[in-house]
């Protein structure tokens, strides 16, 4: 008995710190954004000061996405929508593991045709085994990524891109992740709807 009370101790005490943790990282990460969403909603439309606050909180955005969830081999990737004679979505930002994603999401392909499928129809999709299940044209010999959310950047009136998370494993990724990301995505589609 007294060593069942010892560990229950123990573990109430882990489960406290690591709670104390996530309060300062989330702290650390969404107080930055915060002031920067309230300096977005001030600044004058289709300025240079605009621009250059908006790409801050992209920047906020992406290290909060590969902090936040729990994976030490993650990397958010922003891929902005453009526009004109064939529609695509080039990446933009990432942040995380050091090389950039590969991806070129251009319509008429299998790949840019499932990744505006998601920003059209404006729904989250988290993949936590690509090896299971993945959008058609996300895995390849190229790309050796495993677990995977996208979510939709957009407002009502605009689409803005998508912004990813992937990992290396398969376990990488959970719900919880995929909230969090979901969350950051809400707050960035805020950011840049101005």
């Amino acid at each position: 008995e007294r060593a069942a009370a010892t560990r229950a101790h123990d573990a109430r005490d882990v489960a406290a710190s690591a709670k104390q943790q996530m309060r300062l990282v989330v702290g650390r990460v969404l107080t930055p954004l915060a002031y920067l969403l309230g300096e977005i909603t001030d600044a004058q439309p289709r300025s240079a000061t605009l621009e250059r606050l908006q790409g801050q909180a992209l920047q906020v955005v992406l290290a909060a996405a590969t902090e936040l969830v729990d994976a030490a081999d993650a990397r958010a990737c922003f891929f902005r929508l453009v526009q004109g004679k064939q529609r695509r979505l080039e990446l933009a930002g990432y942040y995380g593991r050091a090389q950039p994603a590969t991806w070129m999401l251009t319509a008429g392909t299998e790949l840019g045709d499932a990744a505006l499928a998601i920003l059209d129809d404006d729904d989250a999709q988290f993949f936590p085994d690509l090896a299971a299940e993945a959008p058609a044209g996300w895995t390849d010999g190229q790309h050796t990524h495993r677990g995977l959310v996208v979510v939709p950047i957009s407002t009502d009136l605009q689409q803005f891109g998508l912004l990813t998370v992937d990992t290396m494993h398969s376990d990488g990724l959970s719900e919880q992740d995929a909230e969090v990301v979901q969350l950051l995505g809400e707050l960035l589609s805020a950011g840049l709807n101005r």
